[in-house]
């Protein structure tokens, strides 16, 4: 009887599949010797999607890394796994009000709406009268209105660049 649910491939940050890995430690690479712990172990499918889309740093798979050069690949269109793979636990803000002015972050878990993307790089500039509040993205040269920051400032989180 075939099995109906294939079980994940488990590869390490360096990229070696978990039968490279011998009581816990990878020697693979033939380099150096690699304790293989938790933090270090992700999907399979996360490592070869970085590694198609060139968002490995020298091999190896680093989220802050990737979340860095999504900065510059903003036609990319990224799965949800690979976004959970590569979030982070940074700033958050309830509502424009509370959000920063004059400092930029990275996004680096989007929003419950799509509006913030990991990557996208933001900013509020200073309270200057005559100029319309809300948050700046650098990428596209675009603000969205602070009508519509509280809404899609939900389950975003931020971090200084």
């Amino acid at each position: 009887m075939q099995e109906t649910k294939s079980k994940k491939q488990r590869y390490n940050t360096c990229g070696i599949p978990e039968a490279g890995w011998k009581d816990g430690f990878c020697r693979a690479c033939g380099h150096s010797t690699c304790e293989v712990t938790d933090d270090m172990i992700i999907d399979g499918r996360v490592y070869q999607y970085a590694e198609k889309h060139n968002l490995l740093y020298g091999g190896k798979f680093s989220p802050a890394y990737i979340r860095e050069m999504l900065e510059r690949k903003r036609k990319l269109r990224i799965p949800k796994y690979f976004c959970e793979a590569i979030a982070c636990d940074g700033l958050s803000f309830d509502c424009l009000a509370q959000f920063p002015r004059n400092k930029k972050l990275r996004v680096c878990r989007a929003s419950k709406d799509g509006t913030f993307q990991i990557g996208d790089l933001v900013w509020r500039s200073d309270d200057t009268p005559g100029t319309c509040d809300g948050i700046n993205f650098v990428q596209n040269a675009a603000c969205l209105d602070a009508e519509f920051c509280d809404q899609a400032l939900q389950g975003a989180l931020f971090e200084e660049p």
